[in-house]
């Protein structure tokens, strides 16, 4: 019986010392935060100072100051990122469909590994947007809501006086931005510059993981196991984003895509 307590106390004791791979689904990680951020825990009323390194739950309020950041993760292998700018203010849901809620301020979105039928969604008080693996920003102020995307596409629905959601889904694809006023559907399209794109892909970091993706030199033979492993890691990941892009071609020609709102069933 010693040793049987001996080693569940171990198990306990280094479950405690890597909680940032311990992550359950009703918390998330601080990953780094600059600038005076506050943290409001669930259930609390006092706001204390954001740390990297500590576990926030479902309830939580975030508020950062001007020109501050704080990006959270919401996976143990932190693949998936919200990064959240200064002025913002957002609520940490983490429920089966909203994840957080932007009262006001801005987000970026960077999903990379997401289970099997899951959906990330942000609200903003007159917009529901999300994935199931792309990345996107999302702006809040006043009563009027932008979503723009910078990797795949973005669902995007308004949201109804009684604050329910919208029937209408709208897509945002690649270099393309909505517009949502309160209470109304999302706008048109509006095309991004390359410059718009790529400033939205430096914020999250997939600047930097598109070029060391170049650098790599894939040898399939006379390399170590894990160097295969990447190889096939990157191999899966442009072929499902050629895959991808094939499928918003094929949404062009047929009239859907990201120009037009139907009436469906949320992706």
């Amino acid at each position: 019986m010693r040793k049987i307590l001996v080693f569940f106390l171990c198990i306990v004791l280094l479950c405690a010392m890597k909680a940032p791979f311990c992550l359950s689904q009703e918390e998330v990680l601080v990953v780094s935060c600059e600038g005076e951020v506050k943290v409001v825990h669930h259930g609390t009323i006092k706001s204390v100072s954001c740390k990297t390194g500590m576990s926030l739950e479902a309830g939580t309020r975030i508020i950062t100051g001007a020109g501050a950041s704080v990006r959270i993760a919401f996976d143990k292998r932190e693949m998936n990122i919200i990064k959240i700018k200064g002025k913002s203010d957002v609520v940490l849901k983490l429920s089966d469909g909203d994840k957080i809620e932007l009262i006001e301020g801005e987000v970026y979105a960077l999903l990379r590994d997401l289970k099997p039928g899951e959906t990330f969604r942000v609200r903003t008080p007159s917009a529901v947007c999300g994935a199931r693996g792309t990345g996107w920003k999302t702006h809040a102020k006043g009563n009027t809501s932008e979503v723009a995307t910078f990797d795949g596409k973005v669902f995007v629905r308004g949201i109804n006086k009684d604050g329910s959601v919208m029937d209408g889904v709208s897509w945002v694809r690649k270099g393309y931005k909505r517009s949502i006023k309160q209470n109304d559907e999302p706008g048109k399209d509006e095309k991004l510059s390359a410059g718009e794109v790529a400033a939205m892909e430096k914020e999250v970091g997939l600047d930097q993981i598109k070029k060391n993706k170049k650098k790599k030199k894939f040898r399939l033979f006379g390399t170590s196991s894990s160097k295969r492993e990447d190889y096939k890691e990157s191999l899966l990941e442009r072929k499902s984003e050629s895959a991808r892009n094939d499928k918003d071609k094929t949404d062009d020609r047929r009239g859907g895509g990201s120009t037009e709102t139907k009436r469906s069933v949320e992706p």
